[in-house]
């Protein structure tokens, strides 16, 4: 899409009068309530539910990192070419 002169390129960004846009319900019901959500979900932890513990803590600490490790399709090293740009 080219550029339009006088015509922005985002026209649902940030409003010029400075007030927030209207949220999503789902997410004012899930900001209202976020302190009991969490409080039920770290009760359940307490109480050995692995799911709500793996939850509490993916949330509150992250996920710990997960190494990977990549080779080639003969178990050897990725190799990487580099091709001139085509006219």
């Amino acid at each position: 899409m080219p550029f339009i002169k006088g015509q922005s390129g985002n026209p649902s960004g940030k409003r010029k009068d400075g007030k927030p846009r209207k949220q999503h319900p789902a997410r004012v019901l899930a900001t209202a309530k976020a302190k009991e959500m969490l409080s039920i979900l770290i009760d359940a932890a307490r109480r050995g539910d692995t799911k709500a513990a793996q939850i509490v803590l993916e949330h509150g600490v992250g996920k710990p990192n997960q190494a990977q490790t990549l080779t080639g399709s003969d178990g050897g090293p990725v190799t990487v070419t580099w091709l001139p740009p085509q006219p």
